[in-house]
């Protein structure tokens, strides 16, 4: 839901603001179904389920490297 992802995007923004890194762009946060936040050398794209679904992203990146992040 926009709540969850909303929730999703809030967390990110507190976690990397207490290491002292601010994104340099927010897009789609009022929306809240694509949220897309800009780090520079990382960007996180936060999806409702229905969003992810339409867009397909892993279809446009699907050879790019990915790295899994705890």
């Amino acid at each position: 839901t926009e709540r969850q992802t909303k929730a999703i995007h809030d967390a990110i923004y507190r976690a990397l603001k207490d290491e002292g890194l601010l994104p340099r762009h927010v897009e789609g946060e009022r929306e809240a179904r694509w949220i897309l936040m800009d780090y520079g050398e990382c960007v996180a794209h936060v999806f409702t389920p229905e969003a992810r679904d339409y867009y397909r992203l892993e279809q446009l990146w699907g050879e790019a490297p990915s790295r899994a992040i705890d």
